[in-house]
Parts: structure tokens; C-alpha cells; sequence
């Protein structure tokens, strides 16, 4: 370091001399791991040691599929954003883990934070969490509403910093969400209109002028009126994605 200060920006640049590095695989840690041993790492630089100023936290979320087998959720990277995916109607899980450093100089130590949904998740409002221990996992169950006016949005967890209590330090990146319709309610929606332009189709025939009456006859007399109801399936289709709830 540039006199011997970690303050000082003027170092250049640093090199590896190596082919890759990622020859020594076994040298990497992974996943919760390598979490545990970042935040250890981090807990010890100046800019986010606990001390009377600051109480920092690290914090990291996860979402699964609330079912009997939890399914993790991946956000999609989409034009350099990520973000998740979330089907209406199914019921999802967000697993808060985090650690709290000075627990182990205080044991008494508690901070207080939220977690905030937006408008398009329930539950509706923010979720408190209570930080009492040095290392916890906190899970909270969550699902879109039925209505929803938008259909993105974010989830953001906050610090509460109390009166005469050193400064709650936590990430302020927010997470970026999409609600979408499930495959189910597609086929329903098809299978609606499909009926809706068939029935119609079949009303338009006069039976009083197929004589003698056969199925043969109907299908004759149909099929035009058939074809115009398959079109017309299409094209209401296509008109419900792409005005949805605001054609109503």
C-alpha cells in the first residue's frame, strides 16, 4: 500500500501471475461459506467495524416456492437488471439470514429493522425484524395480491436506528420483482374465449333451414361460422395480453 495507509487510493493496479485464477479450485469457498467468510472479512475493516458510532448488520435474502418442497428462486437477468418472478396465486417464502457482530461484544445488544413488500405483495405494510442474536435466519411467508395495479415492484429491508443507539449499518440495495400470470390461468383464459366465439358461432345458425337435420348438415352450415369464431378467439386473445385488467 501507497505509505503504508488502506485510506490511500493511489496503489494502481494489482496482477495475478498466474494462467487463471481460477487454476486452484480447492482454494474456493462457496456459498454459505463464503458468505460467513465474507462478512467475517468485512467485520474487520475500519469502514464496518462495530464500535460507538456503528452497529452494522449483514443481511442477505432468499425466496423460495412456499410448498412442501422448497423450490429456490433464481432472478432473471433481463437488459443488465435482475429480478424475480413471481406467480400469482402461489405462495412464496422470504428466508432473511444475517449476522450481528456487536451481539459479541454485547450480548444484550438488539437492532431493529423492516422489510417492505410494495404494494403488489402480501402481507400489506412492512414486516419488522427483530435482530436479538450474533447469527439468525428469520422466514417470512408472502404471496401477490389477486388485484394488483402494477405488476413490478421492489422488496427492501431497512435499519431502525433507535434514540441513544449507535447507528443500525445496512445494505440499502433493493430487489426487483414481476408479477406474472400462472401457465393455468393462460389455459383457462383460452379455453373461455375458445367457448365464448364457438357458442356464438352456433347461435348465428338458423337449424329451421338445415332440412333434413344431420350432423353432416351442421357441420356444413358451421364451419364458416367455425373459422370466424377461431379468429375471433385469436384476436380477443391477443387483445386481453395486451391491455389485461385495463380493457375493463
Amino acid at each position: 500500500m501507497t505509505d503504508n495507509d488502506p485510506q490511500n487510493t493511489r496503489d494502481g493496479s494489482y496482477a495475478i501471475l498466474a494462467d487463471s485464477i481460477f487454476g486452484q479450485t480447492d482454494e474456493y469457498v462457496r456459498a454459505d461459506a463464503a458468505w460467513t467468510d465474507a462478512v467475517e472479512a468485512l467485520s474487520k475493516t475500519k469502514a464496518l467495524a462495530t464500535n460507538n458510532e456503528q452497529s452494522p448488520i449483514f443481511a442477505r435474502l432468499e425466496v423460495h416456492q412456499g410448498s412442501s418442497k422448497k423450490k429456490l428462486i433464481r432472478p432473471v437477468i433481463s437488459n443488465g437488471t435482475s429480478s424475480y418472478e413471481f406467480e400469482k396465486g402461489k405462495p412464496y417464502e422470504l428466508s432473511l439470514t444475517y449476522r450481528f457482530p456487536r451481539q459479541r461484544i454485547e450480548q444484550g445488544a438488539k437492532a431493529r429493522a423492516e422489510i417492505s413488500l410494495g404494494d403488489s405483495l402480501r402481507p400489506s405494510g412492512n414486516l419488522p425484524v427483530n435482530i436479538d442474536s450474533h447469527a439468525n435466519s428469520l422466514l417470512f411467508l408472502f404471496g401477490s395480491r389477486r388485484y394488483v395495479e402494477e405488476n413490478s415492484g421492489t422488496i427492501s429491508i431497512l435499519p431502525v436506528n433507535e434514540a441513544d443507539q449507535p447507528n443500525a449499518l445496512m445494505s440499502d440495495y433493493v430487489i426487483q420483482y414481476r408479477i406474472r400470470e400462472s401457465t393455468g390461468f393462460w389455459l383457462q383464459t383460452i379455453g373461455a374465449l375458445l367457448a365464448f366465439s364457438l357458442a356464438s358461432a352456433f347461435i348465428g345458425i338458423d337449424l329451421s333451414k338445415l332440412s333434413p337435420f344431420s350432423v353432416h348438415a351442421l357441420a356444413g352450415a358451421a364451419w364458416p361460422k367455425l373459422i370466424a369464431g377461431l379468429i375471433q378467439t385469436g384476436a380477443l386473445y391477443w387483445v386481453f395480453r395486451l391491455f389485461g385488467k385495463k380493457l375493463i
